[in-house]
């Protein structure tokens, strides 16, 4: 089974499975199998981890070319509406409502050069 696209992507992997709705944008980021990402919502610099959603119109991840990368773990829910911004983690399983991003992820702290 491959991946449904109807949205746009951008230097990214779709996995086999997962689905990129009309009306979405996928950009530098990796899309796991069975994930899905809804209508008008936008990720980028971004790992959404298998079976995780970004729902209608939520952002995941930075938009701009340096910001630091962002995933939502496996069968997380990032609600309609909500932001998680560059940096931070959801993990497996959570859900993140609109206005409740900050409780519901963390940041990372790491730093993501090789080695360290």
């Amino acid at each position: 089974m491959g991946a449904s696209v109807a949205g746009t992507v951008v230097r990214s992997v779709i996995a086999p499975g997962a689905v990129v709705e009309a009306g979405a944008e996928v950009r530098d980021s990796i899309i796991q199998p069975y994930a899905v990402v809804r209508a008008g919502a936008k990720v980028s610099r971004a790992i959404v981890d298998e079976g995780a959603e970004v729902g209608e119109n939520a952002v995941l991840g930075g938009q701009a070319p340096n910001s630091r990368l962002s995933v939502l773990g496996a069968s997380a829910r990032l609600a309609a509406g909500a932001q998680v911004g560059p940096g931070y983690a959801a993990a497996p399983h959570s859900r993140i409502r609109a206005g409740a991003e900050d409780r519901a992820t963390e940041r990372i702290d790491r730093d993501d050069q090789a080695g360290e």
